[in-house]
């Protein structure tokens, strides 16, 4: 698209076999293959794209797939789901939607049409997640100032309004913001940067709710030291994007910050670990381990010491802030494995030559040929 394009979530669609992406960009297929409009027209796909199984996109032209009509929301997209009959959830910061007026959150038909169901949240929506309690499917929307709601996923949805009161409680400011949020054994986790007292103790960037009652387990509660980087900034894979004396910087990802930030929050299949990724020294000041940027958390609220990413003593952890990390739980395939993306450049060492990895066995690394990491890494689970 352009210098400033940025994807900011993916989300697989297991009815559909289809793949959601969102952000802020403008994207072409080929220069002739454009995606199709509802009113049979065809343009760009604006800040949301859907892509087949296939690898292509989807449109009239390409294959006999059913028509995903593509709807441009008139700015970023920051969160994508897909409920279990195959509605699609975004939210971001948005104001309209194909010229009908949607406040930072709709649900689209499996075909793109926008559907009826509008919350209109005032405030910008970072994070959607889907999951059944109790027989019934639920979306939690959350978001800037504290914002979060849980409504059912019916044909109607219904707010549940216990929930719903019982968080907003909580102490939500001006300028709090959720990032992540993650079902977890019975659990809503709440990732972001925020910090609120409840009962003369203080609670920050990552909390734990009573999915049913929305109440706060206070047995679950860390304390992070904000990140000593210099910079933080979205690292393009196209070098000379962004290349020279000053970084890209936008959409929440500002060259320095004083306040440490849980971005992503990610369960694993067997619902024993949590990952918690963002930007941040360390947290509950660990030391006999890294917990720099990324840690793991056990069901009883406690560090996971066996996640450590911490081989050496020098440069341990990745170099920059993480802020997508997904294990591919769903898939049939799925082997354990952990995927991450963030701003790191490297991942355990600046200066590892490929000898020195493979006597060290770093196995984290994903491509160590090159000695480095741009963006994207897989670990082992």
């Amino acid at each position: 698209g352009n210098v400033s394009a940025s994807v900011n979530s993916i989300k697989t669609d297991r009815v559909n076999n289809r793949v959601f992406v969102g952000g802020a960009f403008k994207a072409f297929y080929t220069d002739v293959t454009l995606v199709k409009k509802k009113d049979g027209d065809y343009t760009k796909a604006v800040n949301l794209l859907c892509i087949e199984a296939d690898g292509k996109i989807n449109n009239a032209n390409d294959h006999a797939a059913d028509i995903f009509t593509h709807p441009q929301p008139n700015n970023i997209v920051w969160s994508i789901d897909v409920q279990d009959d195959g509605k699609v959830l975004i939210g971001g910061e948005f104001t309209e939607i194909d010229g009908v007026s949607q406040s930072n959150f709709a649900r689209l038909n499996t075909n793109g049409s926008l559907e009826s169901f509008n919350p209109n949240p005032s405030k910008i929506i970072h994070a959607i997640t889907t999951g059944t309690v109790d027989g019934t499917e639920y979306m939690f929307i959350a978001g800037e100032d504290g914002y979060l709601v849980k409504y059912s996923t019916a044909a109607t949805p219904v707010a549940d309004t216990t929930f719903n009161s019982a968080v907003a409680a909580l102490g939500w400011e001006v300028g709090d913001t959720i990032w992540s949020v993650e079902l977890f054994n019975g659990w809503l986790v709440i990732g972001g940067e925020f910090e609120f007292t409840q009962d003369s103790v203080t609670y920050t960037n990552l909390i734990r709710v009573n999915k049913d009652t929305g109440a706060l387990d206070t047995n679950f509660n860390f304390t992070f030291t904000a990140s000593d980087q210099d910079q933080i900034h979205m690292l393009p894979v196209n070098e000379q994007m962004g290349s020279g004396s000053t970084p890209i910087t936008r959409d929440g990802l500002p060259r320095s910050t004083d306040n440490p930030s849980v971005r992503t929050i990610a369960g694993n299949a067997d619902g024993d670990r949590l990952i918690i990724g963002g930007l941040f020294k360390d947290a509950n000041s660990e030391t006999s381990i890294t917990t720099k940027n990324i840690f793991a958390v056990l069901e009883d609220g406690t560090i996971d010491k066996k996640f450590n990413p911490k081989p050496v003593l020098n440069d341990s952890g990745p170099d920059g802030h993480i802020q997508l990390a997904k294990y591919r739980k769903d898939l049939p395939s799925s082997d354990g494995n952990l995927y991450i993306a963030g701003s790191f450049t490297h991942f355990n060492s600046k200066a590892y030559t490929p000898e020195e990895v493979e006597a060290l066995e770093l196995r984290t690394l994903f491509t160590p040929t090159d000695r480095s990491l741009t963006n994207v890494a897989r670990l082992f689970g």
